[in-house]
């Protein structure tokens, strides 16, 4: 199960949102980007969204999966 999470975490190449972050900051105030304030407020918006609702579903998820451990009677 492990190998599998791991699989899909790292098949989609996807950059860490603070990476992300500085990468566009550090382009934009060095003036060698074509990316603006714009795409920096949008990539953040995006980040934010994504790990709100990611981190949520999972911590959900999570919690209802140990509230049923919790109910079910072992022998």
């Amino acid at each position: 199960m492990a190998l599998l999470i791991g699989f899909v975490l790292l098949a989609p190449s996807t950059n860490h949102s603070v990476v992300g972050f500085g990468e566009i900051l550090l382009g934009i105030l060095s003036d060698t980007s074509s990316a603006g304030w714009p795409d920096l407020l949008r990539n953040t918006g995006v980040a934010i969204a994504g790990n709100l609702v990611g981190g949520v579903g999972i911590v959900a998820f999570l919690r209802g999966v140990q509230a049923q451990a919790a109910q079910t009677p072992r022998h």
